[in-house]
């Protein structure tokens, strides 16, 4: 491997594309592009225009292309565990290794079933995905938007710290627009190990502002550089976190329209938060969207600990084992590192770690009560879910399935 570049490696990890998606579609919906993105990625952006078009267009379907995104925080995520070499000799060395090995595999990967086991897709959503020819399969997709990262420009936020329970607060950016009373708020939560500056809330946020709408870019607990802030861990069950964020911006702002955007862990977070919410959450709430959410947490923990997953769970267990020690360091005798001992597993992690010090009995209560496939039935607002039938290890159950198919409020 070679020795560690310490000032690449940091640059390379800070580096976050995040979930990626290319669907074919020659005409960007309404206009909205990046036109700062390289063409390799006009493509890519589609997942945002998807996100910020559902809003838009007020929860209709007519400019949707397929929703077809690529696997949410998957092979980039593993590159950074094994990036020491810094980016110079990952391109030159790691980019041939990952084309020899799945390139053969994922070519000869038949295309996803489109009925998506029963699941309705409105006619005008049902559009063939077309890779470019040499992009085929979603992590040389993921590979190539990283080796071509996008240019996003967005003005300077407004920072709210927001107290979410006694003594916790989180960190939002705000970008409003001049009068943000009037206009869609959306709020838009990252996923595990994410943070308000990861590619994919910065693509959306541009995308949303260009629309003319607010946006807030919600750190979860520790995420955007806040672990000193509190001696408290984040999980995917805190959906409250958000309602009181989007409960403080409605008081404090005024806003008239309110709406939830989540990606992975985030989009299980919005959805479940939406179906706490029901039909008796503010009135202000208008829609939720969520991108590849894993609304199933213990079989998509299970599904990462697969001989063929496991280069993304090394890669999660690394950057939590990293978090961990850290609020070690800043709150002695709150945390035990020991606790980290013979850990090799997501599943072990949220056993010893997250369900401990999180107030669950175990890991199968902290999965049963933080997933939000018990709740998508009860939303009562326009719905969209964007899954990829490629993600490796983000999967949705049948029981999950049948509630979204069966609450006709969703698009999925």
């Amino acid at each position: 491997m070679g020795g560690c570049n310490a000032p690449a490696l940091q640059s390379f990890i800070a580096h976050d594309p995040g979930p990626r998606g290319s669907p074919h579609d020659p005409h960007p919906p309404l206009g909205i592009a990046c036109c700062d993105d390289p063409p390799l990625l006009a493509d890519t952006a589609k997942t945002d225009n998807c996100v910020s078009n559902f809003l838009l267009l007020h929860f209709g379907h007519s400019a949707f292309c397929w929703p077809y995104t690529m696997a949410s925080n998957s092979f980039w995520q593993s590159l950074q565990t094994y990036s020491k070499m810094g980016m110079k000799e990952l391109r030159s060395r790691k980019l041939l290794f990952i084309f020899k090995i799945r390139m053969q595999s994922f070519a000869n990967t038949k295309r996803p079933n489109r009925s998506l086991h029963g699941v309705r897709i409105p006619p005008d959503l049902e559009k063939s995905f077309i890779p470019r020819r040499w992009l085929g399969g979603g992590h040389v997709q993921t590979l190539a938007s990283f080796l071509t990262p996008r240019r996003i420009h967005l003005p300077a936020p407004e920072d709210r710290l927001i107290e979410v329970e006694p003594g916790v607060r989180v960190l939002c950016h705000c970008h409003w627009q001049p009068q943000r009373e009037h206009a869609l708020t959306i709020i838009v939560v990252h996923g595990l190990e994410g943070s308000s500056d990861s590619q994919y809330m910065l693509g959306v946020a541009a995308k949303a502002l260009a629309a003319g709408m607010n946006v807030v870019r919600y750190n979860q607990r520790n995420c955007g550089g806040t672990d000193a802030l509190a001696p408290v861990l984040y999980h995917s069950g805190l959906s409250q976190d958000v309602a009181v964020v989007a409960r403080d911006i409605i008081e404090r702002d005024k806003i008239s329209r309110l709406a939830l955007a989540g990606f992975s862990m985030g989009g299980n977070i919005v959805l479940k938060l939406a179906g706490e919410w029901g039909s008796a959450g503010p009135s202000q709430f208008q829609a939720v969207v969520a991108v590849c959410p894993a609304i199933d947490l213990a079989l998509s923990s299970d599904t990462l600990h697969q001989p063929g997953n496991r280069i993304y769970e090394k890669y999660f267990l690394w950057a939590l084992r990293r978090r961990f020690r850290q609020k070690a360091r800043l709150f002695p005798g709150v945390f035990d590192v020991g606790r980290l001992r013979d850990i090799s597993s997501l599943r072990e992690f949220d056993d010893k770690i997250t369900a401990f010090y999180c107030g669950f009995a175990d890991v199968n209560d902290y999965y049963d009560r933080a997933s939000s496939a018990h709740v998508i039935g009860q939303i009562a607002v326009p719905a969209l879910v964007m899954y990829a039938a490629n993600d490796p290890f983000v999967k949705i159950s049948e029981p999950s399935r049948c509630k979204i198919a069966a609450n006709k409020i969703f698009v999925f």
